[in-house]
């Protein structure tokens, strides 16, 4: 049985490398997939990966088969990943690069569009040709040349379109990161544009071999860098995320002026406390947008190196901030603006001055409270006591001035006994 099937397939080097490519994608699957509640990121590459091992896969059979029917049926087996590997890339590009806020369930839908009819195109294009008019398989080499439709052309101009949208988003990616992020951007680039080449020389034909398609085999080699790239550069571990997203993420209210004077950019945490959007503040002087902020346009306007504490209105009362500025200076070190960060010390403020208040009362209470101490002159007959004025008291009242304590007079029994004897013997 076996024998039967296979004298339909003549197997080449070509198909060797793609099985290899194929398993090397099944281990990223399973690497990636490991790591997939660290990262959305890693899921969709994850996905791509899985892709790109339908495809490789398919394919390899697809060169071997040696009738137009078996190469039809296997290229139809790989148009899942055919069709869905430049939309999945896609959507690792956004979401490496923290674009993700655009992936709604609607958007997505959307993209899935053109490529589940293209897949649709591929299982029922025997009826109608669209995307491949015809198959011939060239005598010499068993390779065969796939006679595009006109849908074909429409899916190639969709899938350019998500990719170069893709190295795009990493493109910029260059410049809304921090140095250190850079080499993995580049690795990304360099990784993406290999299979993209591949494709080129398919679709021009300009290859060595006619009707090869070097996407695939393109694989083999991205795979085994996004290996290396995976273990060495840690590119999926560390995801960068972007400056700006920094800044709106962070409570401290920060804006940006421009050597003019211009409002560059501002946070949502600036947005509420100066009660201005973003959008309406951009591009207009600082002057005229926080007018109604006069102690920060005079601090602004006085460009103080040191941190000053301002008051600012605010809707549940007035706010405490600590406004402090930094310049800004491009590349070769001239100034080319300045970056205020107002930091809100409304708390700390109403805490220090609880402590002073505290400090104040148990100042006041030390103050009041009277303490006996040192040796007191007392008279050894009448046992008044003198003070430092040099006045003789009564020993009790001295007492009494001099400390917290108070008398309550009685009679001692001892002192009953001697004065009133009649009244002792009468109670006994």
């Amino acid at each position: 049985m076996l024998t039967t099937v296979l004298k339909h397939y003549r197997f080449n080097v070509f198909s060797w490398l793609l099985f290899l490519a194929t398993g090397v994608a099944l281990f990223l699957v399973a690497v990636l997939w490991s790591r997939r509640r660290t990262s959305l990121a890693a899921v969709f590459l994850a996905l791509t990966e899985l892709a790109i091992a339908n495809w490789c896969f398919a394919i390899a059979f697809e060169i071997a088969a040696t009738t137009v029917r078996l190469k039809f049926v296997w290229s139809v087996l790989a148009y899942p990943g055919t069709v869905y590997c430049p939309l999945l890339f896609f959507l690792f590009a956004l979401t490496y690069l923290a674009r993700g806020r655009y992936l709604t369930g609607r958007n997505i839908l959307i993209l899935l569009i053109i490529p589940t009819l293209t897949l649709l195109a591929a299982i029922t294009n025997p009826w109608h040709r669209l995307l491949w008019r015809d198959i011939i398989i060239q005598p010499e080499n068993n390779i065969a040349v796939y006679v595009h439709g006109a849908w074909f052309y429409i899916f190639v101009f969709y899938t350019y379109l998500l990719l170069i949208t893709g190295l795009m988003v990493i493109y910029f990616g260059l410049f809304q990161f921090p140095r250190h992020n850079r080499a993995r951007m580049m690795f990304w680039l360099g990784v993406s544009v290999i299979p993209i080449i591949g494709n080129l020389v398919y679709l021009t034909r300009s290859g060595p071999i006619v009707g090869l398609d070097w996407t695939p085999v393109s694989f083999l080699v991205t795979s085994l860098i996004l290996i290396f790239g995976i273990w060495r550069l840690k590119v999926i571990d560390v995801i960068p995320i972007a400056r700006n997203l920094l800044v709106d993420s962070i409570q401290d209210a920060v804006f940006v002026v421009d050597r003019e004077g211009r409002i560059l950019d501002m946070n949502p945490a600036m947005e509420r406390v100066s009660g201005i959007q973003g959008g309406q503040a951009i591009g207009r002087y600082f002057q005229t947008i926080f007018a109604h902020l006069d102690q920060m346009v005079v601090f602004c306007q006085e460009q103080s190196a040191i941190p000053q504490e301002i008051i600012i209105p605010a809707p549940e009362g007035r706010r405490v901030v600590e406004l402090s500025q930094t310049p800004v200076n491009d590349r070769r070190g001239e100034p080319v603006g300045r970056l205020f960060v107002l930091h809100d010390i409304t708390l700390r403020k109403q805490l220090e001055n609880d402590r002073e208040q505290l400090i104040g009362e148990l100042r006041e209470a030390l103050g009041q409270v009277k303490t006996l101490k040192g040796l007191l002159p007392t008279c050894s007959n009448c046992k008044r006591i003198k003070d430092e004025h040099g006045n003789w008291h009564h020993m009790e009242i001295f007492i009494r001035d001099h400390s917290e304590a108070d008398f309550s007079h009685g009679i001692c029994p001892d002192c009953m006994q001697k004065l009133y004897p009649d009244y002792m013997r009468k109670k006994n």
